[in-house]
């Protein structure tokens, strides 16, 4: 199982679905922990779509700041949310 975490400081860029989803392909990342995206709601939600994971966690980005994602795929174990805030997602 390879987990990967990356402080991105912001996925709205337009290049940002397709990069991160050739990093995860390229080193087989089963979990992905995305701290500060820097977006939120549907617009998350879209980009959490596009990276190609079955399954995901957020916690919200406040304003352009924060935010936290754990993506996986179900197909090889579960990840079961436990609590959060808006600078911790425990799981």
């Amino acid at each position: 199982m390879i987990i990967a975490s990356w402080n991105c400081r912001g996925a709205g860029r337009r290049n940002f679905p397709l990069t991160m989803k050739d990093i995860v392909n390229k080193y087989c990342i089963n979990i992905l922990c995305l701290m500060e995206p820097r977006i939120s709601g549907n617009r998350a939600d879209k980009v959490c779509q596009k990276l190609g994971f079955g399954h995901w966690i957020r916690v919200e980005a406040s304003g352009f700041s924060g935010g936290i994602w754990i993506l996986w795929n179900s197909d090889t174990f579960d990840v079961t949310y436990l609590t959060s805030s808006t600078q911790l997602l425990h799981c």
